[in-house]
This record gives structure tokens, sequence and C-alpha cells, in this order.
């Protein structure tokens, strides 16, 4: 199970990595919709790691949350 856990940590960190090289400037919809869809990646990025590290996933997904707010 933590292999799989692992993995699935390691997929949302490529999916971060790449939504931080992709540039959308010319529309502000889709930019929006965007940097929505990363903030996304991010948190469930949090909640799986703070799985693998034997954490409470709320108090990362809170932790996640704060480093970086929803506008």
């Amino acid at each position: 199970m933590r292999r799989l856990i692992t993995y699935v940590s390691n997929l949302l960190e490529t999916a971060e990595f790449n939504g931080d090289e992709i540039s959308l400037h010319t529309n502000p919809v889709e930019r929006a919709l965007f940097w929505d869809m990363l903030h996304s990646v991010e948190v469930a990025r949090a909640v799986v790691d703070a799985l693998l590290e034997g954490a409470s996933p709320s108090r990362q997904l809170s932790s996640a949350l704060d480093s970086h707010p929803i506008d």
C-alpha cells in the first residue's frame, strides 16, 4: 500500500512541476481555471504526503491551504 501511495505522490509532484512550467497568459478565464486546477493538485499531494508520513491529513491540508490561499 505504501508503494502505491508513494507512486500517487510522485504523479502529483510531476503534475505540479509541469503545471509550474505552463504559462497561460492569453485568456484570463483559462488562466484562472488552470491555477485552480494546479492548486487542487498541490492540496491532493499534501494529503497523500501526509498519509505517507503518518500525519493527520487534515493537519497537512490545513497547512497546504495556509500556504496557498484560495482567491
